[in-house]
């Protein structure tokens, strides 16, 4: 069993009442790994995460997105009423470019998060050519998002929102 254990690709959190509790950043660097890893049977894409407490990423230069268009994330995020700080994104993603790449799929089970506050988001893709690009999701086909906000700043080409940059049949 590696719950728990610290590895490269972060901290693989606590496993209750069928969902993942997440609580620090390490926890979310291996939700990133393991959602966007496609050597995984794609289980993880579509689990239940849920926040435990507010989480400061600020310490991060330049975040990768949980999920990506090969790896869309399909499973249910809550943020329970906390926060994430520090969301910096300076550098081209794979597709969608957030704290979620790719949320959701056109034909598939809705996506959905809900009850997140991002704070001092500093997204600066202006010089990047990235075509989606939002503080919470780069780009959400069929997803569901409830009673979330952003503050800070978000920059890009194309398809760009202060939230989500592309929004798809939810």
């Amino acid at each position: 069993n590696r719950r728990g254990k610290t590895t490269p690709s972060g901290i693989e959190p606590p496993f209750a009442n069928d969902r993942y509790e997440i609580s620090r950043p390490e926890h979310l660097i291996w939700m990133v790994n393991v959602v966007n890893n496609e050597l995984e049977d794609g289980r993880f894409q579509s689990m239940k995460y849920c926040m435990t407490q507010d989480i400061d990423i600020s310490h991060i230069a330049n975040w990768r997105p949980i999920g990506g268009y090969n790896h869309p994330f399909t499973g249910q995020f809550d943020g329970a009423g906390h926060s994430i700080t520090g969301l910096t994104i300076t550098a081209k993603t794979e597709h969608g470019t957030g704290l979620f790449g790719c949320v959701g799929e056109p034909k598939g089970q809705a996506a959905v998060i809900r009850n997140l506050t991002l704070k001092d988001v500093r997204i600066d893709l202006s010089d990047s050519g990235d075509l989606m690009v939002g503080a919470l999701a780069g780009s959400t086909h069929n997803a569901r998002i409830f009673r979330c906000r952003a503050y800070g700043t978000v920059k890009g080409h194309g398809t760009v929102g202060g939230l989500v940059g592309s929004f798809w049949h939810g």
